[in-house]
């Protein structure tokens, strides 16, 4: 980073005892823990002449024909490394970055203003007197309608649509874009969530004050001390973390928190922010490269002591960080599926016995190997057996769906129980979350003639039909098709194809006909990947929805 090493001792340590313990080349490994993305400065700055560039032109000091094609392209003026590379094709990051050690080139700017991503919001439904949007443009404002502040590329990727579409549908007044709606980093208290988060609980529970006496204790005894912290939803965990990592800070140590969804982390980090009193640092897949480039960098030269982040952030290379919190740490996600498959729950533990810091699993439901360590003495366990409000646990009601099949109006998803339900809640002024683990429109497209699913070429399982983009996807590969004139299989009619079950786009457009007048909104993979979450859990947190449709990222 910088002129300064890339990874610490400890980190390298760690690094290449997980390589050897998941059988993965130590080189690899390596490569895994660096962040994607090149200096930002570097593919977004201007460059300009160096001190020692115009010696260089005129012959003072040798220079090779590239360095002397460079500089000439940069006496008619600042460039880019974009533009230079036109008119130098062999011109790379290596070369710039030998010239710049020279001093034959230097940068005049970091990264382009205006650079960032755009957000989508609708600016007025269409009228009688607009023209009709067309197909393409229909879908866009339906989309925009469910995830208000969806980003244009998260947008793409679930809905095909031109350039020319979105200006057409800007031009009629029906569509508001706005720059700066990708990630950017949530500054301490300025996040609309901040103030929410800003004020310490009135008072803990008794379990929650000896939580926090053991951990502080074992932050002042010092050395490797893990502790799985299972605890009631609403229990209170993340105050118990809060406290410890500011007793941590203290002490002049830094933090790295890990969480299973990228979509939590703009709350974490308003809460994070508001209360431990230190720069916060986020890292996740979803960020651009040059963004977490640069939170890499903050971290490495200890601007940020704080970490949040998914998997990937367990690499963060924090300066002596005394701390890890692997928040659900039952969650699948902490598994990386391709590549260096290791577990960041294992890596955390890891790291932090190397690092001579606490380690805090904490989870409501604590996986198998987790629960058997604090039976072995291998983990200390502390529990919070009781919620931290008055707030009592929810009931929970199973529905028989052989019994209640239909439900409201002959549809068969939502039972009848569950719709009078939501209706009672929605008079009272009341929010609904309702979980589906399927996003698309229908699981498979089958043939009513030999009752076969349309499946992938390649993985063998069915296909998904989304209904934005009319077409059946591979959730596995990512293939993608046409919805077929004919089955597969047996050569069956087009007609004969039936969309099979309910996915996230399906219950969500029953619910909004069940439900006309409530504010619904979904969120999945498909409309709220990474940064584009936040203005759902905004809308939702605010109240400024009633329903909201998704997968696995509403229940956490």
């Amino acid at each position: 980073v910088g002129r300064g090493p890339v990874f610490t001792p400890s980190l390298i340590e760690a690094v290449l005892e997980g390589a050897r313990y998941y059988r993965y080349p130590e080189g690899l490994a390596l490569d895994a823990a660096l962040p994607r993305g090149g200096d930002p400065r570097r593919s977004a700055g201007r460059f300009t002449v160096g001190p020692d560039g115009g010696r260089a032109i005129a012959g003072e000091i040798p220079a090779g024909e590239i360095e002397r094609r460079t500089l000439a392209l940069l006496a008619g003026g600042p460039k880019t490394l974009a533009q230079l590379s036109r008119h130098a094709p062999l011109l790379g990051r290596e070369v710039i970055d030998g010239m710049i050690e020279r001093g034959l080139v230097a940068i005049e700017e970091g990264p382009r203003a205006g650079a960032r991503e755009r957000t989508l919001h609708l600016a007025r439904t269409p009228g009688e007197g607009d023209g009709p949007p067309g197909e393409a443009g229909a879908r866009i404002l339906e989309a925009i309608g469910m995830a208000p502040g969806v980003t244009v590329s998260a947008l793409r990727r679930s809905l095909p649509f031109t350039d020319a579409t979105l200006r057409a549908l800007v031009r009629a007044g029906l569509v508001r874009v706005e720059r700066g709606g990708g990630f950017r980093p949530i500054e301490e208290g300025t996040d609309r969530a901040g103030s929410a988060y800003a004020a310490a609980p009135a008072r803990l529970t008794a379990h929650q004050i000896q939580a926090v006496a053991t951990l502080d204790n074992a932050i002042a005894l010092g050395g490797f001390r893990p502790f799985l912290l299972h605890g009631v939803t609403g229990s209170g965990k993340t105050e118990v973390y809060i406290r410890a990592i500011r007793t941590v800070l203290s002490r002049g140590r830094s933090a790295i928190v890990l969480v299973p969804e990228i979509a939590l982390t703009p709350q974490l980090v308003a809460m994070f922010g508001a209360r431990v009193g230190a720069g916060i640092a986020v890292l996740h897949s979803a960020m651009p490269p040059s963004r977490r480039r640069a939170e890499w960098e903050s971290i490495a030269s200890g601007g940020k002591r704080v970490v949040i982040g998914a998997r990937s952030a367990v690499f963060a290379p924090a300066r002596d960080p005394g701390i890890f919190v692997v928040d659900e740490e039952h969650d699948a996600s902490f598994k990386q599926s391709e590549g260096w498959r290791y577990h960041a729950r294992d890596l955390a533990l890891l790291r932090a016995r190397r690092e001579g810091a606490l380690a805090v699993l904490g989870s409501a439901t604590p996986s198998v190997e987790s629960y058997h360590n604090t039976l072995t003495g291998k983990i200390a366990l502390l529990e919070l057996p009781e919620r931290a409000t008055a707030q009592p646990l929810p009931e929970v009601e199973v529905v028989d769906l052989r019994f209640d099949r239909l439900g409201p109006a002959s549809q068969p998803w939502i039972s009848s129980r569950l719709y009078e339900t939501m209706g009672e809640t929605l008079a009272a002024g009341g929010q609904v979350i309702l979980f589906l683990n399927r996003r698309g429109f229908a699981p498979s497209a089958t043939c009513t003639s030999c009752g076969q699913p349309v499946r992938c070429p390649s993985c063998s399982v069915a296909l998904v039909h989304h209904r934005f983009t009319n077409r059946l996807s591979c959730h596995y590969c990512g293939h993608s098709r046409e919805v077929p004139g004919s089955c597969p299989s047996c050569a069956g009619p087009g007609e004969g194809i039936e969309l099979k079950g309910p996915g996230t786009e399906r219950i969500e457009q029953v619910v909004r006909d069940l439900f006309p007048r409530a504010r619904t909104l979904r969120m999945d993979s498909d409309v709220a990947s990474g940064s584009a979450a936040e203005p759902i859990l905004g809308a939702m947190r605010e109240g400024a929805a009633d329903i909201l449709v998704g997968t696995q990222m509403v229940t956490k």
